[in-house]
């Protein structure tokens, strides 16, 4: 009797110790479910002109640009004031420069500095900041 008694306290204890290891295994997958990458493209392709000085040819630039969010409220943020990104990235491109557009190292400042101006702009809207990053999937200039 003593030894089924011993059994039944080491069963009772290893599955005691399963429970609580599992607790924050279900509590990560709860979390990574709420977090849903998703990445949304700004359609049409931004097509415009840029660094315009009155002694200049006019420049044309097309960009395809995507948003990164990691969360299903944040993508319909991003969705439901499109509009309003879309006009504030016009405004940045056009106001670019031709050695903006020159080099890598260039185009990745304008990146961040296009990732900083939609999140102060939603921010401004929502109190958010759901933008997690901002790529080019296409950007292409004639000079």
């Amino acid at each position: 009797m003593l030894t089924r008694l011993r059994q039944f306290l080491a069963l009772t204890t290893i599955l005691a110790a399963l429970q609580v290891v599992a607790v924050p295994a279900v509590a990560e997958e709860e979390s990574e479910a709420l977090k849903q990458v998703a990445y949304i493209d700004m359609k049409p392709s931004f097509v415009l002109n840029y660094g315009q000085e009155p002694s200049e040819r006019v420049r044309y630039l097309k960009v395809d640009v995507a948003l990164r969010t990691d969360t299903d409220q944040a993508a319909a943020l991003v969705n439901q004031h499109m509009p309003m990104l879309r006009n504030e990235l016009v405004l940045l491109f056009s106001k670019q420069t031709q050695d903006a557009m020159g080099s890598s190292a260039a185009k990745d400042a304008l990146r961040l500095e296009a990732l900083t101006l939609l999140n102060a702009g939603l921010e401004k809207e929502t109190t958010k900041k759901p933008i997690t990053d901002l790529l080019f999937n296409n950007f292409i200039v004639q000079r």
